[in-house]
């Protein structure tokens, strides 16, 4: 299969609740984001490996398309549509804005 850029929402956590990591105190955190990539399969694989370079692991992974099928029935923030021009340049992943939820205490 030939490669192209997927999207997919990414949730992620602290590996272990003592890591230090991007989070800080938040529990988790959601983002959109792109890999260039082959697969559905393969773009799962791509993303647990980069959350995993910040000490973070993917607990849910949806919404998991070819970026062009998103375009096409969706609108895409431009952001998104950014990301999506470096991914697909530089072949790699590009993730989108952190959105962090509920504090710890």
């Amino acid at each position: 299969m030939e490669k192209t850029v997927w999207i997919g929402m990414v949730e992620v956590v602290a590996k272990n609740k003592n890591s230090n990591t991007i989070l800080g105190r938040a529990k988790g955190a959601f983002a959109n984001i792109l890999a260039f990539t082959e697969s559905k399969e393969s773009f799962m694989q791509e993303v647990n490996e980069f959350v995993s370079g910040y000490n973070l692991k993917a607990i849910d992974i949806y919404d998991v398309e070819p970026f062009d099928e998103r375009l096409s029935k969706s609108d895409v923030a431009p952001e998104l549509v950014q990301l999506a021009e470096v991914a697909l340049k530089e072949k790699n992943v590009q993730p989108g804005t952190l959105h962090k939820y509920k504090q710890i205490k």
